[in-house]
């Protein structure tokens, strides 16, 4: 993987959002449904969301070392192709808005990187990057609305379920049984499809 390639997209993406107006319209707009004085809130929403996706290269390399020093790499290179798919140019430019693609990228990273995390605590004893924001979870999950968020969780959790379904079976048995339901990051989620209800118990 190429976070050096990562991050220009990124600073590339962002440059061209903030010159264009684009951003802060987009975050001037977002605030607004948020907060009475929202208007006033853009410029602070719109320097959290730059910060939260300047976060996921350095969260990446952290990963890989770790998965490197466990010799878990290759299994992990199919999940992280797919979380990255919406860091891809086309799809970016492609997006109504460059600034939210980018945030709602971000977002399905951190939230698999947390899936991850409490895998390599369970498997190995130890984390596999820096601690998930989970502030940063919870504002860019308001930011990006209930919707957009269960769609992102949704493939989240699918990645997850492959990924424990790749592994050794004793790690897998070890460590993750059927649960019935997810932590809420933030408001109470809908009643479970029957799809959704294999969730991990460790998150």
């Amino acid at each position: 993987m190429n976070t050096a390639a990562l991050r220009l997209v990124i600073q590339t993406t962002q440059v061209r959002a903030r010159d264009s107006g684009e951003a802060s319209r987009t975050f001037a707009d977002q605030a607004a449904r948020n907060a009475s004085d929202g208007a006033s809130r853009g410029p602070a929403l719109e320097r959290f969301a730059s910060a939260y996706v300047d976060k996921v290269p350095d969260a990446l390399e952290a990963l890989l070392l770790q998965a490197r020093a466990v010799a878990f790499e290759a299994p992990l290179a199919q999940v992280l192709e797919r979380a990255l798919a919406g860091f891809a140019p086309a799809a970016l430019a492609q997006a109504p808005s460059a600034s939210l693609a980018l945030l709602a990228a971000a977002y399905r990273v951190h939230r698999l990187l947390e899936g991850l995390q409490d895998r390599f605590a369970a498997w190995w004893g130890a984390t596999c990057a820096p601690a998930a924001p989970s502030l940063g979870n919870l504002i860019a999950h308001q930011v990006l609305g209930q919707l957009t968020v269960d769609a992102l969780e949704d493939a989240v959790d699918g990645w997850l379920d492959d990924l424990d379904a790749s592994v050794e079976p004793r790690l897998t048995r070890q460590c993750f049984q059927p649960r019935q339901s997810r932590t809420p990051l933030a408001s109470p989620r809908a009643p479970l499809t029957r799809s959704r209800q294999r969730q991990r118990s460790v998150r």
